[in-house]
């Protein structure tokens, strides 16, 4: 091959692309082998576990095709698949913010910030409010059921939520 060669291929876009992908490979391996080798051992051991499970249960349900065997079957089936989805969604955040160059340091399992409120996203000052009409309808439809759980619980929850 002549040098021409080489050097168009560095020139079309796909070899660019190649070129980049290599190098920032090459200059970030240590950092993505860090970041995502929990993430892929706890999903190879998973991924056996749930082989080796869903095989044997396979082969109970073919012997004994019982209904029960295959919801088993199938419940194993899609554990795996959920856990496996579950994984691939991390490995793949974990990249995303070695390409993007963010830093984060209090990780505490598999790599996810389990520390942080996502549900608590309103504004600063921002109040909910319903409307008097909303409120008395909510009161009315769970007025027994609030009533039935005062005397289970043995407090007056009628009296402490206003109803």
């Amino acid at each position: 091959m002549s040098a021409e060669g080489v050097n168009s291929t560095v020139s079309s876009p796909l070899g660019q692309v190649l070129q980049f992908s290599f190098a920032f490979m090459a200059r970030n391996f240590f950092l993505s082998l860090r970041r995502v080798a929990v993430p892929l051992l706890v999903g190879g051991c998973s991924l056996y576990i749930f082989l080796s499970l869903y095989l044997s249960q396979l082969g109970a349900y073919l012997q004994y095709p019982v209904g029960s065997i295959g919801g088993r079957v199938l419940g194993i089936a899609a554990s795996g698949m959920l856990v496996m989805l579950f994984l691939h969604s991390v490995v793949m955040s974990c990249i995303v913010e070695i390409i993007l160059g963010r830093q984060i340091s209090d990780r505490k399992f598999l790599g996810i910030k389990v520390s942080q409120r996502f549900w608590d996203n309103r504004a600063k000052g921002f109040k909910t409010a319903v409307s008097d009409e909303v409120a008395d309808e909510l009161k009315e439809l769970f007025a027994a059921e609030v009533t039935a759980t005062s005397e289970l619980v043995g407090r007056d929850l009628n009296r402490m939520w206003g109803y």
